[in-house]
């Protein structure tokens, strides 16, 4: 996740990796580059910098989701596209666990599989810093509407991401003893879901970044404190539909 700081403003937004196999997604790639040589050049005239915004850990306080036998092997072949060493262990009831290494220590995290009739119900809580797991995880959640409890961890900050079916219920942003409601989800039927299934998604991210430079050149650039209110409204608006794009 970046971040641009402009007279005394941080704006966060998330990096996405344009593909190239269109020719509608190299010209964004190519826009994309431009306004970051612009914002860097511009930042470096104004002695100031692009940092980012590391993410430390993801936190899955709980995760629960169901999975068919036949949908096990899917289920399998998930982590496996994401390049993630998996371990399977069968009890005699019939239950399995799923075990995969976080890093290099030999730390470990679980997936329970408790089974009933032809499925199982899926459960685990684990913490994740490998950017693989991560993923396999959030596409996991995804594809089998699970539900689950997610706290990414940032320097001075947490996001915590409640998921229902699959799909993002709430965000809120943690800092310390303060809690704030970034976005929730208010029944709009089949306006989430579609959002989280468009194909492209990283075009609306990368126009976004675009219109959030935009903005902050003219924040700098207004004469009253009246139009930098105005300006700074939109940003966080842009700012809190990207933590929503990026769940």
């Amino acid at each position: 996740m970046k971040t641009r700081e402009d007279a005394g403003l941080t704006v966060f937004f998330p990096v996405f990796a344009a593909k190239s196999h269109s020719g509608s997604r190299n010209i964004y790639s190519l826009y994309s580059i431009i306004i970051d040589e612009k914002v860097s050049l511009c930042l470096k005239k104004m002695n100031r910098g692009v940092f980012m915004a590391k993410r430390l850990a993801t936190q899955y306080v709980k995760a629960c989701f169901t999975v068919t036998e036949a949908e096990l092997r899917t289920f399998m072949q998930l982590f496996a596209d994401h390049q993630v060493s998996l371990q399977m262990k069968v009890f005699d009831n019939g239950n399995q666990e799923l075990a995969f290494l976080e890093n290099q220590d030999g730390e470990e995290g679980t997936l329970t599989f408790e089974r009933h009739g032809g499925s199982y119900l899926v459960t685990g809580s684990f913490r994740l810093i490998r950017p693989a797991l991560v993923n396999a995880m959030r596409k996991a959640v995804a594809d089998f509407k699970g539900d689950a409890l997610v706290h990414r961890i940032y320097n001075g900050y947490v996001m915590v991401y409640h998921y229902t079916q699959g799909a993002v219920a709430k965000i809120e942003e943690v800092r310390g003893h303060e809690r704030k409601l970034i976005f929730e989800y208010k029944n709009t039927v089949g306006k989430l879901e579609q959002l989280y299934r468009k194909q492209d998604v990283e075009e609306e991210i990368m126009l976004i970044r675009m219109d959030i430079n935009v903005l902050l050149d003219r924040r700098n650039q207004a004469a009253d404190e009246a139009e930098r209110s105005r300006i700074d409204s939109e940003l966080r608006k842009m700012t809190r539909r990207l933590f929503i794009l990026e769940a």
